[in-house]
């Protein structure tokens, strides 16, 4: 029989003491409910997060701001390496705070206007449609945008003098920020007057043109109405950018002109017509005629001249007889017409065309010495100067008489010789013309006709500023004049009486005196009457002549004067010649004083 160990059995006994109590341990547990575990886990976890959140608002910066907002991912910048790939990555990151509102842009662009060196950052809060990126692209700013427009924008103001796009080259910038994204934006403005805030930035302006920025900010802004909002922002761009083309107008409409100058060359049949800011004299207009160039006077230059080469066969101003024409603009600071560029003068040809007919219009008139031609340019043309697109504008119309370069000057009505007493001799040193006789008298000629006039009768319209005088040659009694203001026209018969001759003046509105001064121009009427006492050759009832004030030749109108009210006074002496396209020569001479009558 084996001898038993004391020891043996009192560990034996211990193990089972223990896998007795290690058993009734895991009874216990067993009795402990699953879903209080659970429970207990997702307090801890809760319990957790909301330490983490405290923590990060107690370790933000000052009023609260986001911090733990920006992006995890760090955007720093080597400029000599991000802006010399071809490959732009676009990256939009971070986020900005108003208060309690956050804003996430999911997209960003950029805009940059060379000529007023402005630089815009765009940052939407929703991806850009194909549609708005197909006007970003031809955008000169987001206010052209009419489908969406930026939640922030960075309008950045770059020093003038300079021509890079970096942090030291900015004066000031505007952060725009839309408070209300579900109606009608509400934007808070703020402006800072230097760098501050952009942490850096970069430009490249060749194809394809980006912008890389940093842009991070904590400031304060006072509302109407309001408390201050707290504003904070941390954003990042690289961007595709819109490099807005460099533009410039150049625009001259003729109506600005003091004078015009018609230069012909009937040895290669071209025409000249210039536009002068100053008014010229007859000296003036003899030395472009002696030197057959319109800038023959050095003093007074033009500011634009269009030059008209037609067929060597044509003998009138007409479409058909144009085989090109130009345009040439010339710098001159006395009518504030500036433009770009090294020349001092930009020109643009044209070969006329069916397509092209638009541009000349209304051309007619006599290729003679002292015959007047009438016309209309009216176009537009583009040249780069200076690395600047600039588009040049023009109306030009013309109705002036010819200076044939080739031909000694005839005497002008002002100088034109006469047999009355006291006539200047031939020779004078003076040249003095003959003496007018006194008025009043109202005469005119058309062709071998002759008519001297008995009555006159002046209608002012008021609302177009207008005066218009008609000439019979027979009396009309009270009655009758009576009758001519309420037909409000002088065209129709009263009493198988009409004017064979109409003086219609066009003042200036505003205007309320008879002066050359408020004068934009006139235009002459000859008509027939019943019995045919005034008469000329063709079929039609009525020719007519128009002058513009700028181009009344030397002595034309020599007084004008009255006040531009019912009632007022009109004293008028006029002298003027025509020659018609059949070759006819129409002549109007009147010296007279009427009451002015108005057409209501």
């Amino acid at each position: 029989m084996e001898e038993s160990n004391p020891e043996e059995g009192q560990g034996a006994a211990a193990s089972t003491a223990d896998a007795a109590k290690t058993q009734e341990g895991k009874t216990k547990e067993s009795r402990i409910p699953r879903w209080f575990v659970t429970f207990s886990v997702v307090v801890v976890l809760l319990i957790v997060i909301l330490l983490i959140v405290l923590f990060g608002r107690l370790s933000s910066g000052p009023g609260g701001s986001p911090e733990a907002s920006a992006p995890a991912e760090t955007f720093t910048f080597d400029l000599a390496a991000v802006l010399t790939p071809a490959d732009i990555k676009v990256i939009t990151q971070g986020s900005a705070q108003v208060d309690q509102a956050l804003i996430v842009p999911a997209a960003s662009y950029a805009l940059y206007n060379p000529a007023q060196r402005r630089l815009e950052i765009g940052f939407f809060r929703t991806p850009l449609a194909r549609e708005v990126l197909e006007q970003l692209a031809k955008a000169q700013s987001f206010s052209d945008l009419t489908q969406v427009s930026p939640d922030i924008m960075f309008l950045i103001a770059l020093k003038k003098s300079g021509s890079a796009c970096e942090q030291a080259e900015i004066e000031r910038y505007q952060v725009f920020i839309n408070r209300n994204p579900e109606g009608a934006p509400e934007y808070l403005s703020m402006e800072f007057p230097d760098a501050s805030g952009i942490v850096t930035i970069g430009c490249r302006f060749d194809q394809p043109a980006v912008v890389y920025a940093a842009l991070r900010q904590d400031a304060q802004q006072q509302v109407e109405q309001g408390p201050a909002v707290r504003v904070f922002w941390d954003l990042r761009i690289s961007s595709p950018a819109v490099v807005v083309p460099v533009t410039a107008k150049v625009a001259y409409d003729s109506t600005n002109a003091a004078a015009v100058v018609a230069l012909w060359n009937k040895m290669d049949n071209t025409i000249e017509v210039g536009y002068f800011p100053s008014t010229l004299g007859a000296d003036d207009r003899e030395m472009m005629r002696k030197n057959k160039s319109l800038l023959a006077v050095p003093q007074k230059k033009p500011v634009v001249t269009a030059a008209l080469y037609l067929n060597r066969a044509a003998t009138s101003l007409e479409l058909n007889n144009i085989v090109r024409y130009g345009v040439v603009f010339y710098r001159n600071p006395e009518a504030a017409l500036e433009f770009g560029g090294p020349n001092d003068k930009e020109g643009f040809y044209y070969v006329v065309s069916p397509e092209k007919t638009d541009q000349l219009f209304a051309l007619r008139g006599f290729l003679a010495e002292g015959e007047f031609i009438q016309g209309r340019l009216r176009h537009e043309g583009t040249k780069v100067l200076d690395q600047t697109s600039t588009k040049f504008n023009w109306d030009l119309v013309f109705d002036t008489p010819l200076l044939d370069v080739f031909a000694q000057p005839e005497p002008g009505p002002a100088d034109s010789q006469d047999t009355t007493a006291g006539a200047a001799k031939a020779g004078d040193k003076d040249k003095e013309t003959a003496k007018e006789p006194e008025g009043p008298y109202m005469q005119a000629s058309a062709g071998s006709t002759i008519a001297d006039f008995a009555t006159a009768i002046a209608l002012y319209y008021p609302q177009q500023n207008d005066l218009a005088v008609g000439f019979y040659t027979s009396e009309l009694s009270p009655e009758e004049k009576e009758q001519v203001r309420k037909n409000k026209v002088l065209w129709q018969y009263v009493n198988n009486k009409r004017p064979n001759l109409v003086l219609f003046f066009d003042f200036r509105f505003g205007a309320t005196q008879l002066s050359a001064e408020n004068l934009n121009g006139y235009t002459v009427y000859f008509t027939r009457d019943k019995i045919g006492s005034f008469f000329f050759p063709g079929s039609l009832d009525q020719i007519s002549f128009a002058r513009q004030t700028a181009n009344l030749r030397e002595g034309e109108l020599k007084v004008l004067e009255g006040d531009l009210k019912d009632g007022g006074k009109v004293k008028l002496n006029i002298k003027g010649t025509q020659n018609a396209r059949g070759g006819e020569k129409f002549s109007w001479n009147v010296n007279f004083s009427t009451e002015m009558k108005q057409v209501q």
